[in-house]
């Protein structure tokens, strides 16, 4: 029997890199939840849609920023790797402590990052490089 698929959320508001993302998850044996482009829209399936067990969150979405949908998925217990140009310095204090991606980033980097989030990642670290 198969092992179901890590249902991964991707909230990012640039076509490319979220098709991009999306590749990268699914070809390591992922699956998407999403991507999502608005704050709405990721609030809202942050809050109804079932099994997300990890989420990739870029911090600004156009004029917005996507920490409702942060708050969102921490209210459910949802581990969260944030994708920015800012580092640490663009976080609230409350989510210095989750991972952190710099852009720009790699392949690897984002499914490292996830791997250290996720509680049998010992699986998908050989998906990493």
């Amino acid at each position: 029997m198969m092992q179901p698929k890590i249902r991964v959320m991707i909230v990012e508001d640039e076509a490319l890199i979220a098709m991009f993302l999306a590749n990268l998850l699914q070809d390591a044996g992922y699956e998407i939840v999403g991507p999502f482009s608005k704050v709405e829209t990721g609030v809202k399936a942050a809050g109804t849609e079932a099994m997300i067990e990890a989420a990739l969150l870029d911090v600004n979405l156009g004029r917005s920023t996507v920490f409702p949908v942060a708050d969102r998925l921490a209210e459910r217990n949802i581990p969260i790797v944030f994708m920015t140009g800012y580092g640490l310095q663009g976080l609230p204090e409350h989510y210095k402590a989750w991972q952190v991606i710099t852009k720009p980033y790699t392949p690897s980097m984002v499914t490292e990052a996830l791997a250290r989030i996720l509680p049998n990642s010992s699986i998908l670290l050989q998906h990493a490089g």
